[in-house]
This record gives structure tokens, C-alpha cells and sequence, in this order.
């Protein structure tokens, strides 16, 4: 009986543990969101059409983000949801812009990067 007893009692902890918050394939809900979720994961908001890939904070992007829009992506650092570091815009053409942004703000101008191409030869 204290067998079972003990069984009944660690089943639970056994499902329990390991927890996948470290996953940038788990697949967020708006709950998660507002349930102060933190971990890695991705957010799709559908009425925006953007994808969110990174890192959660209490609800927030905190940590490395890359935010995929119709036409560009952005990559960078997010503290408590605003951009902070370096970010980049890669936009579908390829024109990349760099910058560095502090409480969600562009410090300077973003800088374009060059795309470089190459000339093959036959």
C-alpha cells in the first residue's frame, strides 16, 4: 500500500519536470503572452501578419528576437518588449539597415550595409 502510495505521489512530478520554455519551436498563445510567459518560443500575430522568433521576459521579447514582416525581418536585442543594442532590418531585396536603438529608440541613423556581389566567370 505504501508502494502504490508513493507511486500515486511521484507520477505527477514525473510529467511534470522538464518543462520545454527553451524551445524556439514552441508555438505561443495570446494566453502565454498575458500569462507573463518566459522562455523561448514563437507568436504569430495574424491580424499584423508578423512572426515573432525569440526570447520572453514576463510576457515581453527580452533577450534576441528576430520579428519576420511581410516585406523585411529585424533581429536584434529586446529588454522588457523595446529594442535595446544592435538591430537589423533585412528587407526582401536584400538591403540590409543596422542600428543601435535604447529604450526602443534609434540612436543616430540606421546605417545601410552594402550588399556585396560577385561576378562568376565561365
Amino acid at each position: 500500500m505504501k508502494k502504490l502510495l508513493l507511486i500515486l505521489l511521484c507520477v505527477p512530478l514525473l510529467f511534470s519536470c522538464g518543462e520545454e520554455t527553451d524551445n524556439l519551436q514552441r508555438e505561443l498563445t495570446k494566453e502565454d503572452i498575458n500569462g507573463r510567459y518566459t522562455g523561448k518560443g514563437t507568436v504569430y500575430n495574424h491580424t499584423e501578419n508578423i512572426k515573432i522568433i525569440g526570447e520572453f521576459k514576463d510576457g515581453l521579447m527580452h533577450g534576441e528576437v528576430t520579428i519576420i514582416y511581410s516585406d523585411r525581418t529585424f533581429a536584434g536585442t529586446f529588454i522588457d518588449g523595446m529594442r535595446n543594442g544592435i538591430g537589423t532590418y533585412t528587407y526582401d531585396d536584400g538591403t540590409v539597415f543596422e542600428g543601435l536603438w535604447v529604450s526602443d529608440k534609434i540612436i543616430g541613423t540606421l546605417k545601410e550595409r552594402r550588399k556585396e556581389t560577385k561576378q562568376i566567370t565561365k
